[in-house]
């Protein structure tokens, strides 16, 4: 079997029975996290790109790319070919900040996936990373750093949808999902402000969202972003001094794939230069390709002060020119920070393929053919409220949850594995290097699934 001539193949029910025992096996010992698909991969079983192989025999297609870690599929023969040159050699992990480690047989180290993470972030003059395990933890030292940096008020800013990870700090920025942080403790002095997506209309000449990012000001009767409606002397209720960071997804994630519309990106430069607050881009799912830009920021036109990068990556990695870095030892480290042998190889290989091969380029291509199927899909079926995206990173929007639930179920009896978002969204993030022929057979998948819900 290969790439180039395979199909979706299904010998038994999803899942199958080998499958549907080591799920039980594994929820008698793992606490309850999220709950996901009666899926079992066969490790060392035939998958290639978007194809893989369950325990059961089955080959799926799947479109998670578990959730964006996967850019390049299954077994991609540069990775593999790499892994297979390891040495045996313990331990896999080591003490990252405080050693050093190189390969004498030519595979890249830690400090090559750094010097490759700096090249990835030439076109923003980055000069520092600093390597963590997740990107939450990524999240967490570049809010670390802005503190660091601004002092005074510690106020941060984020969106409503947002999500940035699972740690206190990082769960102190969420604002897509309730029990994600109810009943934790926050950190304070984070404040929610409307993250502006495609919809918005012109009256009287000025631009207008239905969000609530814009409004007209009481005191001076001008129409003005929340932002500047908060830091504007004379106006505002915040000195700008004292906001240390405006954390800002390019494309929200579990938020529900929401687009941002140029008038907000627009705004939110305007502000970082007006107001010399730092902005930082969590790239965490969206970055290294994924929207048809080696960065989804560069659609924007910002200059982030900070991107946070993960997931595609392998780990976790706060990027940025040294200045927004601490220079006093020890205000960020990690055991393990930069210390990762086995991931550090997959990552720089990973961002080698996206960036030689230019496999963003892939995903606008192929993602503005699925996207525009998809819409005809919305066009068709009343349940479906429309679909959006960039690149191949995309989505569409169901009427309400149960169906959106259902379909999931339904594409996954078919062989087709897909995940949601949002409340009543679902998302699709094949390889980047997926084919149309790949692309179509899952729309075929796709309208049959509608069809039974």
């Amino acid at each position: 079997m290969n790439r180039d001539t395979a199909d979706i193949s299904l010998k038994t029910q999803l899942p199958g029975a080998k499958a549907a025992a080591l799920v039980a096996r594994d929820k008698k010992v793992q606490a309850k996290a999220t709950d996901c698909y009666g899926f079992v991969r066969a490790l060392g079983g035939w998958a290639e790109g978007p194809f893989c192989t369950d325990v059961d025999g089955n080959v799926l297609l799947d479109f998670t790319g578990q959730i964006g870690c996967n850019p390049l599929g299954y077994n991609h023969p540069e990775i593999t070919l790499a892994l297979e040159k390891m040495s045996h050699t313990s331990p896999v992990k080591f003490a990252g900040t405080d050693f050093y480690a190189e390969w004498q047989n030519g595979l890249p180290s830690p400090t090559d996936l750094k010097e490759k993470i700096i090249e990835a972030t030439s076109m923003f003059g980055y000069e520092k990373v600093f390597l963590s395990n997740s990107g939450a933890e990524a999240v967490e030292n570049a809010i670390k750093c802005c503190y660091a940096k601004r002092g005074k008020g510690g106020i941060g800013i984020n969106f409503k949808g947002a999500f940035h990870g699972r740690t206190l700090g990082a769960l102190s920025l969420n604002y897509s999902k309730r029990n994600h942080k109810k009943g934790y403790p926050m950190i304070p002095n984070v404040v929610t402000i409307p993250y502006c997506g495609a919809e918005e209309k012109d009256m009287n000449g000025l631009h207008h969202c239905n969000c609530g990012f814009n409004v007209r000001d009481k005191k001076t009767g001008e129409v003005m972003s929340v932002l500047e409606q908060m830091l504007r002397k004379g106006v505002g209720v915040y000195d700008p001094e004292d906001i240390a960071y405006i954390m800002f997804e390019p494309v929200q994630g579990e938020g529900g794939y929401i687009v941002p519309n140029e008038h907000f990106v627009a705004e939110l430069k305007r502000i970082q230069q007006t107001y010399g607050i730092p902005i930082i881009a969590d790239e965490v799912q969206s970055g290294l390709g994924r929207t048809g830009k080696l960065w989804a920021i560069e659609h924007t036109g910002i200059v982030p002060d900070l991107i946070t990068s993960a997931k595609a990556l392998q780990v976790g990695a706060t990027i940025g020119k040294a200045d927004m870095f601490p220079t006093e030892a020890a205000r960020i480290s990690s055991t393990w920070g930069g210390g990762d042998i086995i991931n550090s190889i997959i990552g720089y290989k990973t961002l080698e393929v996206v960036m030689r091969d230019r496999l963003w380029e892939n995903a606008e291509r192929m993602g503005n053919y699925f996207l525009n199927k998809l819409n005809d899909l919305a066009a068709k079926y009343y349940c479906l409220d429309g679909a959006r995206g960039r690149g191949l990173m995309d989505a569409i929007e169901f009427d309400k949850q149960a169906d959106r639930d259902k379909f999931e179920a339904e594409c996954f009896n078919r062989g087709l594995m897909v995940i949601g978002c949002g409340y009543k969204a679902l998302r699709f993030l094949p390889p980047l290097d997926v084919t149309q022929r790949e692309l179509d057979i899952a729309l075929n998948v796709i309208d049959d699934a509608l069809k039974a819900i």
